[in-house]
């Protein structure tokens, strides 16, 4: 098992930082498919508008869980918020936070 697969399990599976991350997991490819190797390069770290956008999609996806129900938006932000920061101190990257 990779280290990022070994990562990702910790995240509930349905939780807003899980559909985020997920939108960063490479599609399965068949070998005939399957580009060349590229060498491996480090990410650049975040920036503190992509960790605030990663933030907001975040809170969106609790919300849309919800229904959209009004008086949750600070416990849906704060619960986002410690997800994604969860997410990125274990060095997984959502694609919504590449650019």
């Amino acid at each position: 098992m990779s280290n990022e697969a070994g990562r990702s399990h910790h995240l509930r599976p349905g939780s807003a930082a899980a559909q985020v991350a997920a939108k960063s997991q490479p599609k399965a490819q068949t070998p005939a498919a399957a580009a060349p190797q590229k060498p491996v390069t480090p990410q650049k770290p975040l920036t503190g508008e992509q960790r605030q956008i990663m933030i907001c999609e975040a809170a969106y996806y609790l919300a849309e869980h919800r229904g959209f129900e009004g008086g949750h938006e600070l416990d849906d932000w704060l619960i986002a918020e410690r997800e994604i920061d969860a997410v990125i101190a274990g060095g997984k990257r959502p694609a919504a936070a590449h650019s």
